[in-house]
């Protein structure tokens, strides 16, 4: 139900025609009010009334004894018939076929009003016992004018965030001011006036040849209602918002956790705006430019893919607050931004489509493009579109003139971006689902659960917790109710005693490791060790629980030993009923219990709110004065250490069917090494490269007025530069944008990112069910500089590591280097090297080991703290020696390398060209 209130035209100083139009989700034209009086066949109401009525309108009357509301009882009606594959051929019919039963209709034959008061003659006598009157809630049988107001003023902004280059959400409104010169604007007004925020939404369309574009669409927010306090006709200005800020107050709301692909999530959210009715069919709804590709899928997607479409996001993210009841969850704002922010794009609305771009789309001269329909039904399909963005600014000939006047300034140079890295300590999972325990002893019968939680790296600290709340069932449904049968006469019978066996199984994914229970009936406690032993009862590979009946709400909970070991893990829960077996018809079994809230916590990276840690990029071209602090991402990508229920994965299967989900590598954003090859990153550390990309150098930003069809996804080409939208204000009566612009350099020598991490003191071991924290103590850890970057190396026998073709001088033989994730800074292994490394080398020679972690593509190699030190000069007041060097020898300890020196005793040695030297020193003082 809804309709078109106002609608509007107006023609721009250049010619342009806009139609401005105001909807109301509930509106039916004549609303429902109080019967002041009445006569014969002839109804009194306040007010005039009659732009709302015509002769042969279908009207309800109403006692005030009504409880049924005709269109919320069919939706529920109709619920019920297609959830049993049922159709409802006329949706219209049923409605009204429903109010006649409720109310009593009538239909107008006559309308008068002599201002103050409206008489509404009817087919049916006036009686007092009707206490007020209004339209027929049946679509059909409804009269909804539509006026035309005069437009006094028309205007769209799009929000600039300060000098954040990267600002995520690029918000919008719409002002428009109305002239009321007429009763009926008094009668509208006096309905919204109050009206929620979600009633009225406000259209923008642009002529474009004999058809109407949607150009911009709103909600109407009406405590921003503004109107001046004067004679008719009276200036009522009305303020819309694009939703997107209105996010912010909608938490993000799921009752069961799930994994979906980026694009659907925004879609998800982008409906609760409930404007994609506006968009026809075809009309192009989304537009996603981004030009990040994932390196997983590097051999089978192309520039025509959509990162968002193979982007899949864990509904773990969203959770606020597990531990609070109902679950806590994000807001829809901060999962939109995180969507964002994970790509360093932005979205907005502007000519009737959502743009999701990068600033960095700009530097090319067309921008390429994914389209998406509104319609979702067709698996979130897209299409390839690309459009040249810039435009000339001038005085003459050029696509848009520029006023006189306006400023010009900069955006500071930035000398260091960073960005602080959350750090994952505990993965909490809270399953919403109610799950039943039917009164069945066939275990097959029984609902289930199976939780993957994914990669654990044992510390020998964490564990594995598990709760299961498990209630006595009621209801009709459940053998307390007492209408039970017997299952095989079906006579009635009564349950009182029965159990629920509760088994509880998790193992190891890879390999034959599990969780070894024991299964005494009446023990409270259970001794349970980790085994990889194959030959065991079968229900000892379950921690066994019972819940004995007779109003037993209890939770269960199952805790492991401490995972000093590295795998992957799935938790399952399943139920066996012990008892007899009972059902509430011939092929319903009775229920006898429910499970809900399962929670599982499990140890994931370390973390304390009391450290902070960042990733940071120095400016390689000179000293600027701005440090950039981005905010937090919402998003982890891959890690070696972080468990795949919090970590955005790739559908490895992408165009070549089915899913298949892998953690995240590295991704091609088209950033170069210092020898002109490609550098692979992290989407998490790219988002650093990104930010100084686009403010390496002071960035100059202009202030000023355009004359002509101004978008935001225009850049404007101006004084040899090319300049991109911060914030801007159209002006639809006079064609001029004012507005603010950056310019767009996107270029970068190429630089390398440090992980700093800062803290002293404790970090947060897994936390127990009772609240209480375990501590152990961490040293100082700071500034690691990368030296190169690893290719993808899995765990196994290794004396090479691939890299990227090196560009340094930095690694020679004997060096001892660690490998470290990028995203978590935890060790993953060292090496000591058995050669130089020299210019161009795409491996690193090393001396035999077995690995047992996997070393992802990107993972970074530093040298190892305590072993390797480096720099380019070193000065200090004295140089100790450890004094358990021994003496080197060419054939029985030759340990040393070319360049290399070291002093024994009164005797200096060095080592070059392969031969050993000596020098001997002489006694003083």
């Amino acid at each position: 139900m809804g309709n078109t209130i106002f609608s509007s035209q107006l023609v721009s100083s250049d010619g342009v025609r806009y139609k401005a139009e105001l909807y109301g989700e509930d509106y039916v034209g004549f609303p429902k009010v109080a019967i002041v009086g009445g006569a014969g066949n002839t109804y009194y109401v306040s007010k005039d009334w009659t732009d709302f009525l015509q002769v042969g309108q279908v009207l309800y009357l109403y006692t005030g004894s009504e409880t049924l509301n005709p269109v919320d009882t069919f939706n529920t009606y109709k619920s019920r018939i297609v959830a049993d594959s049922g159709v409802v051929e006329n949706d219209e019919c049923a409605i009204a076929a429903i109010g006649s039963l409720a109310y009593t209709t009538a239909t107008i034959t006559a309308i008068f009003s002599s201002g103050p008061t409206t008489l509404i003659t009817l087919n049916i006598a006036y009686s007092g016992s009707y206490t007020s009157i209004g339209s027929s809630l049946a679509p059909s049988e409804q009269y909804a004018p539509t006026f035309a107001p005069d437009i006094m003023a028309l205007n769209t902004e799009w929000g600039g965030e300060g000098d954040e280059i990267l600002g995520a959400i690029k918000d919008s409104s719409s002002t428009i001011t109305y002239a009321n010169n007429d009763v009926w604007f008094d009668r509208f007004f006096e309905q919204y006036k109050i009206t929620q925020d979600n009633k009225l939404k406000f259209l923008i369309y642009k002529e474009v040849g004999a058809a109407w574009d949607l150009d911009w669409a709103g909600i109407i927010v009406m405590d921003l209602v503004e109107w001046a306090n004067d004679s008719k006709p009276i200036p009522y200005t009305f303020k819309a918002i694009d939703g997107l800020a209105a996010l912010k107050f909608y938490e993000y709301t799921q009752e069961t956790l799930e994994q979906n692909t980026a694009i659907r999530n925004v879609f998800d959210i982008l409906g609760l705006l409930d404007l994609y009715k506006f968009w026809g069919a075809t009309d192009p709804y989304l537009r996603e430019s981004i030009e990040y590709k994932s390196r997983v899928l590097s051999a089978t997607t192309t520039d025509a893919d959509s990162p968002l479409d193979y982007t899949y996001i864990s509904d773990n993210f969203f959770i606020e607050d597990a531990n609070k009841f109902p679950t806590k969850w994000k807001s829809y704002y901060d999962v939109l931004k995180g969507i964002m922010d994970i790509y360093s794009c932005r979205i907005y609305i502007a000519n009737g489509v959502y743009y999701i771009q990068q600033v960095r789309n700009f530097k090319n001269e067309n921008i390429t493009f994914r389209e998406y329909l509104v319609d979702s039904s067709n698996n979130y399909t897209y299409t390839e579109g690309n459009y040249t963005h810039q435009r000339s600014v001038g005085n003459t000939n050029e696509d848009f003139n520029i006023l006189a006047g306006g400023t010009f300034g900069y955006y500071a140079g930035a000398y260091k971006v960073k960005m602080e890295q959350k750090r994952h300590f505990e993965g909490s999972h809270i399953n919403e689902d109610v799950k039943n325990v039917y009164a069945n002893d066939d275990p097959a019968s029984q609902d289930s659960y199976t939780f993957p939680i994914g990669k654990i790296n044992g510390d020998g600290l964490g564990n594995i917790q598990v709760a299961i709340p498990v209630f006595d069932s009621h209801g009709r449904d459940s053998v307390l109710d007492g209408n039970t049968l017997d299952d095989v006469f079906f006579n009635p019978i009564k349950i009182t005693n029965y159990v629920v066996k509760v088994m509880v199984a998790i193992y190891s994914t890879t390999g034959n490791r599990y969780l070894r229970g024991t299964t005494p009936r009446n023990a409270s406690q259970y001794e349970n060790e980790w085994t990889e032993n194959l030959v065991v009862p079968t229900d000892e590979r379950n921690v066994v629980r019972y819940v004995q009946s007779g109003g037993n709400n209890t939770t269960l909970f199952v805790n492991t030993p401490v995972i000093n070991f590295d795998d992957d893990f799935e938790v399952s829960i399943t139920f066996e009923y012990i008892g007899r077996n009972a059902k509430i018809s011939l092929t319903k079994d009775a229920k006898v219990f429910d499970v809900t809230r399962v929670r599982l916590l499990f140890p994931l990276t370390e973390v304390n709110e009391n450290y902070d840690k960042y990733i940071e990029l120095d400016n390689p071209t000179g000293f600027f004065t701005k440090e950039v602090e981005l905010d937090p991402l919402l998003f982890i990508d891959s890690a070696a250490d972080t468990s795949t229920v919090v970590k955005i994965q790739i559908n490895e299967s992408y165009n070549s069917g089915g899913v298949s989900l892998v953690p995240t590598t590295t991704f091609d954003g088209g950033f170069l090494q210092e020898n002109g090859d490609p550098l692979y990153l992290f989407l998490s550390i790219m988002r650093v490269y990104e930010a100084m990309s686009l403010q390496y150098k002071p960035v100059e930003r202009m202030m000023s007025t355009i004359v002509g069809d101004y978008y935001p996804f225009y850049s404007l080409a101006y004084n040899d530069k090319v300049y991109v939208f911060s914030g801007c204000t159209k002006d639809y009566t006079m064609d001029e944008v004012q507005g603010e612009w950056f310019e767009v350099i996107s270029a970068m020598p190429a630089a390398s990112h440090k992980i700093i991490t800062d803290y002293i003191g404790t970090v947060d071991d897994i936390k127990p069910f009772s609240g209480e924290e375990k501590y152990n103590t961490v040293g100082a850890f700071n500034s690691r500089d990368a030296i190169g970057f690893i290719d993808n190396v899995e765990a196994g026998v290794h004396d090479t590591l691939p890299i990227n073709p090196y560009a340094g001088d930095r690694l020679f033989k004997g060096d001892i280097i660690s490998i470290f994730d990028p995203n978590n800074t935890s060790e993953i292994e060292y090496f000591t090297l058995r050669e130089n490394v020299d210019v161009g080398d795409t491996e690193i020679l090393v001396q035999l080991k077995t690995t047992t972690f996997p070393m992802r593509e990107g993972s970074i190699i530093v040298y190892k703290k305590g072993e390797t030190m480096e720099s380019n000069r070193v000065r200090a007041n004295i140089f100790q020696m450890k004094g358990n060097a021994t003496e080197p020898d060419i054939l029985l300890n030759d340990y040393m390398t070319d360049g290399e020196f070291i002093f024994i005793g009164r005797y200096i040695y060095w080592k070059e060209a392969g031969q050993y030297h000596r020098v001997t020193g002489t006694m003083h003082g």
